[in-house]
């Protein structure tokens, strides 16, 4: 028996509808691609932005460990222990020598300076001049603990200028920072900063001149 054929009409709406079926299908092939590509879209955008913050987190705690390094370990360390320095008697003017002038130094603070750099520098120098008697004592700091000899400084980063009646004022003053502090208002205690602000702050002398500002 002959295969029944469908009118023309009937064909063309057949033909119609499997049109209409192949572009839905399209239509909806293309919007799930486009879900999917949306979605990665919005997962990369995600992933950058949380791996961005991360790397600023991560920056954000260097800095602020560098900081706190600076600050307690550099410019003004706080975890180094005070040496003992003895304290020689003192009676006379005449009588002045390096180990006094190690011991004002120790108590203003100078076991708390280091080389700049840390380990790898130049230790810190200072000269104190004796002046009605023009004597210079150059003092070096080396781990931690003042080294005074009498004789000029080769290179020095502070210079004190006190006269011997002064000096025997302040080795016998209960407070020493006060004391010192005092003279240098009346200007019987000169503090010359001999390197740039920069080079003594890398040495740690904030600690010493920043308790004796200037009058």
């Amino acid at each position: 028996m002959a295969k029944r054929r469908l009118p023309s009409a009937a064909r063309q709406r057949a033909a119609v509808q499997r049109q209409r079926l192949a572009l839905e299908r399209q239509k909806r092939r293309l919007a799930l691609a486009r879900q999917r590509q949306r979605l990665s879209s919005q997962y990369e955008t995600e992933e950058k932005r949380a791996s961005s913050g991360r790397r600023v987190f991560i920056a954000g705690l260097a800095l602020i460990l560098v900081i706190i390094f600076l600050y307690f370990f550099v410019m003004y360390p706080a975890f180094v222990a005070k040496p003992s320095v003895d304290r020689f008697p003192l009676a006379a003017a005449s009588d002045i020598d390096s180990e006094h002038i190690n011991w004002l130094i120790n108590e203003a603070g100078g076991y708390k300076l280091h080389p700049d750099w840390y380990f790898f520098g130049e230790r810190p120098e200072i000269e104190t001049v004796i002046t009605d008697q023009g004597r210079r004592f150059t003092t070096t700091i080396i781990n931690g603990y003042p080294v005074t000899v009498e004789a000029p400084a080769k290179n020095p980063d502070i210079r004190f200028r006190i006269s011997s009646g002064d000096f025997l004022l302040l080795y016998a003053s209960p407070d020493i920072l006060k004391t010192a502090q005092a003279m240098r208002n009346e200007g019987t205690l000169r503090v010359d900063l001999l390197k740039s602000e920069f080079a003594l702050t890398v040495k740690g002398y904030r600690v010493i001149y920043d308790k004796l500002p200037s009058p």
